[in-house]
């Protein structure tokens, strides 16, 4: 069982990177009828959920990823970015708050965060948030527009064009 179950995960991995995204979700769903208790076919499930824009259907693929598999922090991750498309900020942060703790040298948990906190009108949280990126990614552009952005807000705008200077330098 176990073989046809890798096969149908791999198939659907080969389908999704064709674009064939409908014929992706089927060999995940056989997957996962194989296997229910395999994690990987239900995160890979909610990536091409993910490409589809069906964001409310990824999270349902990402928390039965987690729920058998909790220290996942790219399960974790992926469903705060569902959240955050979706406009759910409190609960994108809680997610990857749970990536972060997990898997703390990834940057982009924390310029999801960053991201997350700038919608919520938190900039200095969003600025940490942004630094923890840059730390770990110094020529993460996006992390320095992030920054940029909050301290525009925040009314430091010298600084603001400081970090946006970093945006078109490693933009290049």
């Amino acid at each position: 069982m176990q073989g046809s179950q890798i096969f149908c995960n791999g198939t659907g991995y080969i389908l999704d990177h064709l674009n064939k995204y409908d014929e992706a979700l089927k060999a995940y769903d056989k997957a996962i009828e194989i296997n229910p208790p395999d994690s990987v076919s239900w995160y890979n499930k909610g990536v091409v959920l993910d490409e589809l824009g069906k964001y409310d259907e990824a999270i349902k693929a990402y928390d039965k990823a987690i729920k058998i598999n909790p220290p996942d922090s790219v399960s974790w991750y992926n469903k705060g970015v569902n959240l955050q498309i979706l406009n759910r900020h409190e609960e994108a942060i809680t997610a990857l708050n749970k990536s972060i703790g997990l898997d703390p040298k990834y940057p982009y948990g924390w310029l999801n965060k960053g991201f997350s906190l700038v919608e919520l009108k938190k900039p200095n949280e969003a600025i940490r948030a942004f630094d923890n990126a840059i730390e770990l990614d110094p020529q993460n552009a996006y992390a320095w527009d992030g920054k940029g952005f909050a301290l525009n807000r925040l009314g430091k705008y010298d600084e603001a064009i400081r970090a946006f200077d970093k945006v078109t330098y490693f933009s290049l």
